[in-house]
């Protein structure tokens, strides 16, 4: 029980037994776009791993691991197996624009480990969630909640024909939007998970729109990040818990839509590329003289949240 002991078993030696193993979800390229696209489409994680072993792509097998994906291995350990087994509730996915400072890293990946996150997308600015300190803080959490960097998903997209795949939901208004290989990063992840997916995705910002020089565009209308000027930045609707929460805003409670939440960077928050292509910002209503919050607190409160409106 003292720091010293606690520091050896969450702490560097784990970090590095974790990538001797290799099961660092930062290196597992290919199989980034093919696992998300399986997480959101299938009911649970265990599904995933027995429908790989069923088709031969590469089943999870522990004793093999050096021949699968880490992200795999990490989808396929009994924690994340655990969590999983016996629901069928809409995933949970967070995403983090340039979140740079590893201790809250590891904070995020903690709380997410509790309200069972199925998946953390990390934009390629981002820190590593495998640094020393974000082990330590996550308290080895980061081993039971699977992460992976957009650029890895990416390169899987561009591999299958950036997404020729057929989608899911209405495309005819995609058709009539830019085109999908003009955006890149993280906001083209967002607009492919929300467009592709039917993936509610929130942009968790600090402003409001009496403080914001920007114009909102219900998703719903014809309105696009594509259409927006130079004088003007089209913006998607703000909302907060507490409105998602009464009925006569059109709550959200019981919906088994899989839901996206995208955090930003400690000083600067989410860049307008990824919030133009969310569905709504969302923001925590606090007191007045209260401005922000810290960004782990702040994601706690966010993921609880949206966890207790499904």
């Amino acid at each position: 029980g003292s720091e010293e002991a606690l520091t050896e078993i969450v702490g560097f030696p784990v970090a590095r037994g974790a990538m001797a193993c290799g099961v660092v979800p930062s290196c597992m390229r290919d199989n980034a776009f093919t696992w998300l696209k399986k997480l959101i489409l299938k009911k649970t994680a265990s599904e995933i791993v027995n429908d790989n072993a069923t088709k031969g792509d590469g089943g999870i097998q522990v004793q093999n691991s050096s021949r699968n994906s880490p992200i795999e291995n990490i989808a396929s350990s009994p924690l994340v197996m655990q969590r999983s087994a016996k629901t069928t509730r809409p995933k949970r996915i967070v995403a983090l624009d340039a979140v740079c400072n590893t201790a809250n890293m590891g904070s995020i990946l903690r709380t997410a480990a509790a309200l069972s996150i199925d998946a953390i997308i990390l934009s390629d600015d981002s820190c590593d969630a495998w640094y020393r300190q974000s082990v330590r803080v996550s308290m080895g959490h980061v081993v039971s909640v699977p992460s992976m960097r957009v650029g890895d998903w990416e390169r899987g997209l561009d591999a299958q024909g950036c997404g020729g795949e057929k989608s899911i939901i209405d495309t005819t208004a995609v058709k009539k939007n830019a085109d999908d290989s003009q955006i890149r990063g993280l906001p083209r992840l967002i607009r492919w998970l929300r467009r592709e997916m039917n993936v509610e995705c929130f942009a968790a910002v600090v402003d409001d729109d009496a403080s914001s020089d920007v114009t909102s565009c219900n998703r719903n209308s014809n309105c696009d990040s594509s259409s927006k000027t130079t004088s003007t930045k089209l913006f998607p609707p703000l909302v907060t818990l507490e409105s998602l929460s009464q009925p006569s805003n059109g709550s959200i409670r019981g919906n088994t839509r899989s839901w996206c939440c995208v955090l930003g960077n400690e000083g600067h928050g989410i860049s307008d590329e990824v919030i133009q292509e969310c569905d709504n910002r969302i923001r925590i209503g606090m007191a007045k003289g209260v401005d922000s919050l810290s960004l782990p607190v702040a994601a706690g409160i966010l993921m609880h949240g949206l966890v207790q409106l499904e």
